[in-house]
């Protein structure tokens, strides 16, 4: 049926479920979108053609949802369940044979159509941020890249694993993320990952499945914002773990991305996945004429490294190993209906490693739209960003233009350029221009008390973690 609803179907927030609360975005989703399309063109002036709502509703499917959670015709893991582990499923946001349908039933929308048709063609971009809030899935979208992180929560359930698919997929949905300048980044990449250590994923070898928190959510004002979730991951019987605060900050050319307080239970060594992505060209990092080559390379102090577009930048310079192999894979390995025909690949994975973790460790990376090593030396020398805060209580990031994120996973304060910003209950914030966005990443608050340099505002909060419109600070 063609409606709103929170079952399975099409989302208040445009976004796709089907099999409960799971994202099934470009699977079930693209069923849902082309199957009632194709009827609703052939019975086009008919008795039984589709009413006007109905087909706005598709429309506003394909333009508030479709086109965010892809890069043109290039979409993520994150978007697609199990069906991540089907061969081309991640050019399954393509719909330009669709379009013209589309146009030809509602044609006051064509302009906007056919951007998505310009975009899928490879000409323009989309630019901001969106969130859907009833699939803890974020989309940042900026004229040279994209990124996708798909989080989870108490409100939204982990990835599926039937009819023999998704055979390694049990840590998706666990905070993946993902960084897209052409799409070839990671198109049907997947036999070839470790799925231990997804792009973006804090892991330990023996971890099995995240543990779902309520604190999950994001504020934007429509370009920038910032995504957070709590962070509990664990073995198949629960006995060791690991847990952190996790949040990504998406301005300009780069992500920010913050852990605090990761400790450990029975984990000797964990690692964060800066990325997992396809080895591209020549791989550089420290220096702008240190190539590495194929093999496990270990830093003491990692500064930064590039591959492809993208530069990733540890804060810490802390010690990490970039791994850099040639895998012969079979997609049977993760669906057992596709090819048992080996496929070679070249895999790029950058991990920070993380021991001592009976003691409470803080740490973060920037990863950023970059064309060169040189390029990629100069970011690391100014990321363009100052860490205001990160710890368990609070994480907070500061931009050139005055611009601040914050996520408050409890009640705190945070100074910065003398001002102290305090908060009254768990939420995330973000000021730009004298403007306030603020959400409520647990969903069950109506407001949030905000004190401001001795000035204080009770801001009513959205329900189900929609960003509030800008709030005046003079």
């Amino acid at each position: 049926e063609i409606r709103i609803t929170t079952r399975d179907g099409v989302q208040p927030d445009y976004s796709f479920h089907q099999h409960d609360k799971r994202l099934q975005m470009y699977q079930y989703g693209e069923a849902f979108l082309s199957q009632n399309i194709r009827l609703a063109w052939e019975l086009r002036g008919t008795a039984l053609a589709f009413p006007k709502e109905k087909l706005d509703l598709l429309t506003d499917f394909v333009l508030q949802g479709w086109q965010w959670m892809a890069r043109g015709i290039n979409t993520v893991p994150g978007t697609l369940d199990r069906s991540a582990s089907r061969k081309g499923a991640l050019h399954h946001a393509d719909i330009r044979s669709l379009l013209p349908y589309i146009i030809d039933l509602v044609p006051e929308k064509k302009e906007a159509l056919n951007r998505i048709a310009a975009h899928q063609n490879g000409k323009g971009a989309l630019n901001g941020f969106r969130y859907f809030p009833y699939s803890d899935f974020a989309a940042y979208q900026h004229p040279a890249f994209s990124f996708f992180v798909k989080t989870i929560s108490t409100r939204t359930l982990a990835t599926e694993s039937i009819n023999s698919e998704n055979l390694k997929g049990r840590l998706l949905n666990s905070g993946d993320a993902y960084l897209i300048r052409d799409g070839q980044e990671y198109f049907n990449l997947m036999p070839a990952w470790n799925w231990d250590f997804l792009p973006g994923i804090t892991s330990f070898k023996g971890a099995d499945k995240i543990k779902r928190q309520p604190f999950n959510g994001s504020v934007s004002n429509g370009e920038i914002g910032v995504t957070s979730m709590d962070y509990l991951l664990q073995n198949k019987d629960g006995s060791a773990f690991i847990s952190a605060k996790k949040s990504w900050f998406c301005y300009g050319n780069t992500v920010v991305c913050l852990v605090a307080d990761l400790k450990g239970k029975n984990v000797d060594t964990a690692y964060t996945a800066m990325d997992q992505s396809r080895w591209r060209g020549p791989v550089t990092a420290n220096k702008k004429k240190n190539r590495l080559g194929e093999g496990d390379h270990f830093f003491s102090s990692l500064k930064w490294v590039h591959n492809g577009s993208f530069v990733y930048v540890p804060l810490d310079h802390g010690s990490a190993v970039v791994q850099l192999r040639k895998d012969s894979a079979k997609w049977s390995t993760i669906n057992a209906s596709e090819s048992d025909e080996p496929i070679e690949e070249k895999i790029f994975m950058p991990l920070l490693v993380h021991e001592n973790l009976a003691n409470e460790l803080s740490f973060g990376y920037v990863a950023a739209y970059c064309k060169s090593p040189v390029e990629a030396a100069r970011i690391a020398k100014n990321a363009g960003c100052k860490i205001i805060r990160n710890d368990s209580s609070c994480q907070a990031v500061s931009f050139p233009d005055g611009t601040v994120m914050v996520a408050f996973f409890q009640p705190s304060s945070v100074v910065f350029k003398k001002r102290k910003l305090t908060v009254n209950k768990p939420c995330l914030l973000l000021l730009k221009k004298n403007k306030l966005y603020a959400s409520d990443p647990l969903q069950q608050n109506r407001s949030v008390t905000i004190e401001l340099n001795n000035k204080t505002v009770e801001v009513l909060l959205p329900e189900h973690g929609f960003s509030t419109e800008g709030l005046s600070l003079m």
